[in-house]
């Protein structure tokens, strides 16, 4: 597991990190907004671990920008502010959970192991092929980090075709995925219309090929 601590304490940051290690966790370190955002942007983490006061800035201020991005790793706030209306503005932001300050390392661990257990599930709903991220259960889809507006169609052909990358699907295929009352026929151009709008709405176009004479598939690049 790859953790991102984000505490402008020199003290509590070398305690924190300790911990980790000895639980046998990775833990990358930034002391400031600037250096979290460049490393959420740059590597992957299943934790964030967010100070709720930083030198200049709030970690109110990361999680916010964190969030604009379309990344999804969880984060726990660390805060020494006890009131429900900071905690739920927290919450509203995007926050995962949060611990009061002062805590013990036994229930911060506690905490961060009900967090990635619960990432785990819900990674199971998230299907990535290319730029492209599908939430299942959220029914959204990112690319690089931009949420697409895709209508219910769209969205279940897009989510059909990910599920079977490099798969060549035919238009009577997709026709029954998407909706078995659709109608489709031989003449029908129903599902090349779709197809042509997501293309319009994703960065990389390419990412859905077309196999002359047999239909559509998604390549896995």
């Amino acid at each position: 597991m790859q953790i991102l601590l984000v505490e402008d304490d020199p003290k509590l940051a070398q305690i924190l990190l300790t911990v980790f290690k000895n639980s046998s966790y990775k833990a990358a370190h930034a002391s400031n907004v600037a250096q979290g955002l460049e490393a959420v942007l740059s590597q992957s983490f299943d934790l964030i671990i967010l100070d709720w006061m930083l030198e200049k800035h709030t970690g109110l201020e990361l999680l916010r920008e964190i969030r604009e991005y379309g990344i999804t790793t969880p984060v726990l706030m660390l805060t020494a502010i006890n009131t429900t209306e900071e905690k739920v503005k927290a919450l509203d932001l995007g926050a995962d959970d949060y611990l009061t300050k002062p805590f013990l390392t036994e229930e911060l661990l506690a905490r961060m192991r009900a967090l990635m257990r619960r990432e785990s599930l819900q990674k199971q709903s998230v299907i990535a092929v290319g730029s492209l991220m599908l939430n299942t259960i959220e029914r959204r889809v990112f690319d690089e980090g931009v949420l697409l507006e895709l209508t219910a169609k769209e969205f279940s052909i897009l989510e059909y075709m990910m599920r079977n990358k490099n798969s060549v699907f035919s238009r009577e295929r997709l026709s029954e995925q998407i909706n078995h009352d659709l109608g489709y026929s031989a003449m029908s151009n129903v599902i090349d219309v779709h197809i042509r709008n997501i293309r319009k709405k994703i960065s990389n176009p390419k990412l859905i090929e077309t196999v002359h004479g047999v239909g559509y598939r998604v390549l896995d690049a």
